[in-house]
C-alpha cells in the first residue's frame, strides 16, 4: 500500500519500467527461441547433407570396385579368368584384401590374397550372395570387423555370353585402405 501513497511520478516510472521491458523480454526470449530452432534445422540439414555425401563416397567406391573386378581385362579371349591379371588387380588396388573366384555351385576354385595364397575357409556369406550372383545381380555384404579392419565382401557374375554366369568373383575390400 506504500507505493499507492507515492508520486505519480514515480507511479509512471514503474508502469513505464514494467510495460516498456515486458514486451522486450518477451520478443527476447521468442527470438531466441527462434533463432534456436533456425539453428538445429539448419544442423540438421549439414549433416544430411554430409551423410549423403558419404553414401555417394562410397557408392562410387562399391562401383570401381565392381568395374575393376568385372572388366574384360579379367578375362580372357575364351572368357575364362586371367589368374595373372587377377593378381595384379589385387596387388594394385590398395583396398582389396583378398580375391577369390566359384564355380556356379559355390565351390571356390582360386584364391589369392596380399598376405599369401594359402586357402582360407570360404566365409559364411550364406547363400544370399550366390541368389543374388546367379540372377545376375552385384552382392555387398554387410560390414564385418577383423582384426585388419572393417571389410565388406563384393560378388558379382562372370559371364561367358551375356546370359550364362559361368563364375562368380568374390572380394573382400578393407573399408580402412579407401578412406
Amino acid at each position: 500500500m506504500r507505493f499507492l501513497g507515492r508520486s505519480i511520478q514515480t507511479k509512471l516510472l514503474v508502469f513505464f519500467g514494467a510495460l516498456a521491458l515486458g514486451p522486450v523480454l518477451f520478443l527476447g526470449l521468442v527470438s531466441l527461441y527462434l533463432i534456436d530452432q533456425s539453428h538445429r534445422r539448419d544442423v540438421s540439414n549439414l549433416e544430411v547433407q554430409l551423410i549423403n555425401q558419404q553414401i555417394s563416397s562410397i557408392d562410387k567406391l562399391f562401383s570401381e570396385m565392381f568395374d575393376t573386378l568385372t572388366r574384360d581385362s579379367i578375362t580372357d579371349d575364351g572368357g575364362r579368368v586371367d589368374i595373372e591379371r587377377l593378381r595384379r588387380v589385387l596387388s594394385d588396388t590398395n583396398a582389396l584384401e583378398t580375391v577369390r573366384l566359384m564355380n556356379r555351385g559355390g565351390e571356390q576354385t582360386f584364391y589369392a590374397s596380399k598376405l599369401g595364397t594359402s586357402t582360407p575357409p570360404v566365409p559364411s556369406l550364406g547363400l544370399a550372395y550366390l541368389r543374388e550372383v546367379h540372377e545376375g545381380k552385384k552382392y555387398v555384404s554387410p560390414v564385418r570387423y577383423t582384426d585388419s579392419g572393417p571389410l565388406v565382401t563384393l560378388a558379382a557374375p562372370i559371364y561367358v555370353t551375356t546370359t550364362a554366369v559361368t563364375q562368380i568373383i568374390l572380394a573382400d575390400v578393407n573399408l580402412e585402405s579407401t578412406s
